[in-house]
């Protein structure tokens, strides 16, 4: 499974990580923003035109916010 980038296109049902440990499925097609990705546990998550569902959240237990820079 693919690290998600900055700025590509992503399809439905695509499938990413983040360097955090983050799974999310893509549930509307689009380009990601250039902008690093805020997310935390809630979905959906609106990065650039796409939207992401998260599908395993291993950030912990905090409930906090993470800034991915990826």
């Amino acid at each position: 499974m693919a690290l998600i980038k900055r700025n590509t296109a992503y399809s439905v049902n695509d499938i990413v990580n983040t360097k955090y440990g983050v799974k999310l499925t893509c549930t509307t097609a689009g380009t990601t923003s250039t902008y690093p990705l805020i997310l935390d546990e809630t979905s959906p998550i609106t990065d650039g035109t796409v939207v992401w569902e998260v599908q395993e959240y291993r950030g912990g237990s905090s409930g906090g916010t993470i800034l991915l820079n990826t």
